[in-house]
């Protein structure tokens, strides 16, 4: 037997072939292919089988359900290459149930039995590492996904998972390869599994360790979503990309930077709350609430609709754009500084580009208003005359006032309450990039 397992240029599977050598008539060659939305989820699974000289049959054979992350699939067997598409058999819609780690315990058909219960399709007990036990694991419908939600790879052997970067051996509780980011793991073995610690880790791709109640994202902000919140980051992060031509630019210059970010989320304990940070090689971070609830000050709120507020997303990216922009500068920025160029630029952002229901903080929204012939020019043409800017820097004093205001009342950053110096240079920076960007007309939707 021979696997060919190609990847496409970001790493993703986007095939699998088996070509089994001793079958001489028939379907030698199989060939399933992997359709994924912009973030790298599957969404629909084909398959093609075929011999040495004949077309075979090519069959849509799977649709992946999602909510926050995956739910299921529907199970299909429609023919494609005849004259008119049909099914042997009806679709049948599977349904995972998993615990704490992502493990598939058991997954149900919506295809009632006799006495009108789910049908139970598999049923699964997992040692530590992944291998499931004897004699307390079913499966009668050949579900591909088990141990931590990986699709399991039975053609090279039982018990072995693929994973975007690497394959697991549960059997061994080893990976097949060496760690990509080993030196990030000093002291450890490159092919441990979760550092010897899979009842409390998970590694959902072959790179990265983490809690599971943590959320990694991925390089740069472009990974896959995880249990938590992944998809919805990544979908107001798309809207707001489609739609907002300064996240765009900052977007862009975090992506094309040597740096490597990436947005974690770690739950709380003391209440639910997850905190979000954009984080980097040097671990300078920013940190953000993310309440279970609508509103509160200062947060990404992550609400009934499971929308996000898409003004705080924007303000924690730019906080990171700072970072880029300062240091490759070798200015220096207080903490505060930063803060009001933020909340500046958020302003700035929801006056001329905010979408979905705006921006929830009054006090940015009030400062928009009032500077609306600034902030329209500024953002129209990249530049302020002398005057208008010495009016514009003065009404943005006043305003910090208000926002060292916030902050000291809600007990944060009582080093604050003195200070006033103001600093522009990136909001600058980037307003007269996207004017020239429009010029050139470089940034495309």
């Amino acid at each position: 037997m021979k696997i060919n397992i190609p990847h496409d240029a970001m790493g993703q599977r986007i095939a699998k072939t088996v070509t089994n050598k001793n079958v001489t008539t028939g379907d030698k060659f199989v060939t399933t292919y992997y359709v994924r939305d912009t973030q790298g989820i599957v969404l629909a699974v084909y398959e093609h089988k075929h011999g040495d000289s004949d077309n075979g049959t090519f069959t849509l054979t799977e649709q992946h359900l999602y909510g926050a992350s995956r739910l299921g699939m529907k199970k299909r067997d429609l023919a494609l290459n005849v004259a008119n598409a049909s099914e042997s058999t009806p679709p049948v819609t599977h349904y995972e149930l998993t615990n704490h780690l992502g493990n598939v315990l058991a997954v149900i058909s919506d295809k009632a039995s006799d006495t009108n219960e789910p049908t139970v399709v598999s049923l699964s007990d997992y040692y530590p590492y992944g291998m499931t036990e004897p004699g307390r694991s079913w499966n009668s419908g050949d579900y591909r996904f088990g141990y931590t939600g990986h699709e399991k790879e039975n053609d090279l052997a039982e018990g072995v998972y693929t994973t975007e970067y690497r394959l697991l051996d549960t059997r061994l509780g080893r990976w097949m390869s060496v760690d990509p980011l080993f030196g990030k793991y000093a002291g450890m073995s490159p092919y441990n599994y979760c550092m010897g610690n899979p009842m409390v880790m998970v590694d959902p791709d072959g790179r990265v360790v983490y809690q599971p109640e943590e959320l990694y994202y991925g390089r740069n902000f472009l990974g896959r979503g995880g249990k938590i919140m992944g998809p919805e980051i990544g979908r107001a992060r798309d809207i707001l990309y489609i739609y907002s031509p300064s996240f765009r630019t900052i977007y862009n210059q975090l992506s094309n930077s040597k740096e490597d970010f990436h947005i974690k989320a770690r739950k709380s304990n003391s209440k639910l709350t997850y905190e979000l940070g954009a984080f980097r090689k040097s671990e300078r971070h920013i940190y953000l609430n993310v309440f279970f609830q609508d509103g509160g000050y200062g947060t990404i709120t992550y609400n009934k609709k499971n929308t996000w507020d898409y003004g705080t997303l924007y303000e924690e990216l730019f906080h990171a754009g700072q970072y880029l922009y300062y240091d490759k500068k070798n200015k220096q920025i207080t903490h505060f500084q930063k803060e009001v160029e933020v909340k500046v630029a958020r302003a700035l952002w929801h006056k001329y580009e905010g979408i979905c229901g705006g921006d929830g903080s009054k006090y940015i929204a009030t400062f928009a208003a009032e500077n609306k012939k600034y902030i329209d020019k500024l953002m129209k043409e990249g530049v302020l005359s002398g005057s208008e800017k010495e009016e514009f820097e003065a009404n943005v004093k006043k305003f910090s006032e208000k926002v060292r205001d916030v902050y000291t009342k809600n007990g944060n950053h009582s080093d604050w309450e003195k200070e006033y110096e103001i600093k522009l240079d990136y909001m600058y920076s980037l307003a007269k990039q996207i004017y020239n960007d429009k010029k050139n007309n470089s940034i495309k939707k």
